[in-house]
């Protein structure tokens, strides 16, 4: 009986947590090109959203582009419990769609 308590208690909580969760406001790219702010629970699969300096976020993404060039420190205490820094790197091919044109070298062959 005081198992079936502690786990009724346990679930209240982990349900309180996941509430304030989904309800932090994060900024996603919109239709427009602009970013617009939501709450997690309208992100879905494939949405661009913008992480900045201590901002928390409570779900998987990939490392686009980052002030630091092609990398990223995170915290991941909240999944693990871990406190040391992780070092995420942007997937190599990436950071070539999300430099501004004015960067690209474009290659196009031939010869003059």
């Amino acid at each position: 009986l005081v198992s079936i308590f502690r786990e009724g208690v346990e679930d209240f909580y982990r349900y309180r947590s996941d509430k304030a969760s989904n309800s932090k406001k994060v900024s996603r790219l919109g239709d427009e090109g602009t970013f617009e702010e939501v709450t997690s629970k309208d992100l879905e699969v494939g949405d661009i959203v913008y992480v900045e300096g201590e901002d928390t976020f409570a779900a998987d993404i990939v490392l686009l582009k980052s002030s630091n060039g092609v990398n990223a420190f995170i915290q991941t205490s909240s999944l693990d419990g871990e406190k040391n820094l992780k070092k995420r790197f942007v997937p190599k091919g990436i950071e070539m769609l999300t430099k501004p044109d004015k960067e690209i070298e474009y290659n196009l062959g031939g010869q003059c």
